[in-house]
């Protein structure tokens, strides 16, 4: 379904005018100077509930996460807007001899495709019409794992716009057709974090 891209830095393709938000998350890719990101401890701390199959990471920005479950098995389909991240994603992955299906992609115009995933990641990103297209990317019995700001981290941040901010209530609430096997509404030190781990029925 999806191909490698195999980012050349000084070629990258793009088909379309670059928005604002690739902009900005190009160069916060490119002041990273972090090393070797850490995948996400939602993932890690759960990671006993993975097997193995067809995963899908959404908004995968330095790909953390995406080579985690790749490490463990799974054929990765990974997306994000930015193709600074996804290049040193790639990199990455490289590296450790593994392979992920990069694509450089605005999830707000994407065609996710649907029904063929036994894991979904999404972490740190947040758009409501996107949620029915990430339940039906799921085969039954597949996996969703989602981490990201929630309305009250308007506190921290006030100029984070609030569209992007899991409402009050948490995730669980926004996937009925999920059985839900963690949910937590008001995350972390803050309680600024929804986190959510469910199962397709």
């Amino acid at each position: 379904m999806f191909r490698s891209l195999n980012l050349n830095p000084d070629q990258i393709p793009t088909k379309k005018p670059v928005k604002k938000d690739k902009e900005r998350w190009n160069a916060r890719y490119k002041e990273f100077t972090g090393g070797s990101a850490s995948p996400d401890n939602l993932l890690v701390s759960n990671s006993g509930l993975l097997s193995r199959g067809r995963g899908l990471d959404l908004a995968c920005g330095h790909g953390a996460n995406s080579i985690f479950l790749a490490g463990r098995g799974y054929w990765v389909d990974a997306l994000d807007i930015s193709h600074e991240g996804v290049r040193q994603a790639q990199s990455r992955a490289r590296g450790l001899k593994l392979e992920v299906g990069w694509l450089v992609a605005d999830l707000d115009d994407f065609p996710i495709p649907q029904g063929i995933y036994d894991v979904a990641l999404v972490f740190y990103f947040y758009s409501e019409p996107l949620l029915p297209k990430i339940l039906g990317a799921l085969k039954p019995t597949g996996l969703l794992y989602y981490s990201t700001y929630n309305y009250r981290h308007t506190s921290l941040k006030p100029d984070f716009k609030p569209e992007y901010l899991v409402p009050e209530g948490g995730l669980g609430r926004l996937f009925p057709g999920l059985r839900i096997l963690l949910d937590e509404p008001e995350a972390g030190s803050e309680g600024n974090l929804s986190r959510l781990i469910a199962q397709k029925y």
